[in-house]
């Protein structure tokens, strides 16, 4: 396997692997968005968390900064 093959597999694979965390951050931030929607709405927080999979105090952190 020539070095030029290597490089480009590496650079292959942190392509792939940015691709997923820039995915895994726009999911979380659609998340977050919605969660300071419910939250607004006075939805409990307790399902709240059972339906985003946040800890409660995540989103009692969230709560805190929304106000």
């Amino acid at each position: 396997m020539g070095l030029k093959k290597i490089l480009d597999d590496i650079e292959h694979k942190g392509r792939r692997e940015g691709r997923l965390a820039g995915r895994l951050e726009g999911e979380r931030a659609a998340k977050q968005t919605m969660v300071k929607q419910l939250l607004a709405k006075q939805v409990d927080s307790a399902i709240i968390a059972e339906v985003t999979g946040f800890s409660p105090e995540a989103i009692k952190q969230m709560e805190q900064e929304s106000d």
